[in-house]
């Protein structure tokens, strides 16, 4: 069962095969062009490595934010376009969920787990979810990095983060596990796809918590002027 996975949300673009014997296929943006611009190519060298065709596909994987409006669509929209013309079910969670898919009843001291992903300026997006079983306790909050410290420093939560976070290092330390093994994140996913624990979307949806900036701009940018 050949499963595609796609992640827009970490400031990059992936693009991850994971084949029936689960060998792991990675491809990323190493370049300044635009998501849009890559996603497609990536996706399409890393099934050429894969030696398989998009019908041999059975699956396709979409984190669905939170973050940035654009990439965030530019993920969805290509998912879905992939899923609806390949006749396959699609699969989408948080980029959240996604940071600890690998993580879950493993040799976590902790009761929760605290994924925690860098927003703009000094906010963060969270989401607390049970180190044993893996279900969500809360919902996706964007959070000043005052509120992060005040309610989740304490023995009760390990935070994860996918790379060095400099404002919210010198506060945790050495505390929190930097969780950047994609490939184990999809391989954790890919065993809930096959034993059917992560149901497929019927109707996808997106974290975005903000809207884009068109609509908050001046809506004469648009506008034919008049002769």
């Amino acid at each position: 069962m050949a499963i595609l996975f796609l992640e827009t949300t970490f400031e990059s673009s992936f693009s991850i095969v994971v084949l029936d014997n689960n060998k792991v296929f990675l491809n990323s943006n190493k370049t300044n062009k635009k998501q849009s611009e890559v996603i497609a190519d990536i996706t399409k060298k890393n099934l050429e490595e894969a030696d398989i065709s998009p019908i041999n596909l059975k699956a396709i994987y979409v984190t669905n934010g939170p973050g940035n409006f654009t990439s965030i669509r530019v993920g969805l929209a290509f998912a879905q376009g992939l899923t609806k013309g390949l006749s396959i079910p699609l699969y989408s969670t948080s980029a959240l969920e996604f940071l600890v898919s690998d993580l879950v009843n493993k040799d976590i001291k902790t009761e929760f787990l605290l994924p925690i992903i860098p927003s703009r300026g000094e906010d963060f997006f969270v989401q607390v979810f049970n180190s044993k079983t893996g279900k969500n306790k809360s919902e996706i909050e964007k959070l000043a990095l005052k509120d992060v410290i005040n309610r989740y420093m304490s023995e009760k939560f390990t935070i994860v983060k996918l790379k060095p976070v400099p404002s919210l290092d010198e506060i945790i330390g050495k505390e929190a596990i930097v969780a950047n093994n994609l490939s184990d994140k999809c391989l954790a996913i890919a065993t809930k796809i096959r034993n059917k624990t992560l149901k497929p979307v019927k109707k996808l949806q997106a974290n975005y918590f903000s809207p884009p900036s068109a609509v908050e701009a001046d809506p004469k940018w648009y506008m034919v002027k008049k002769r």
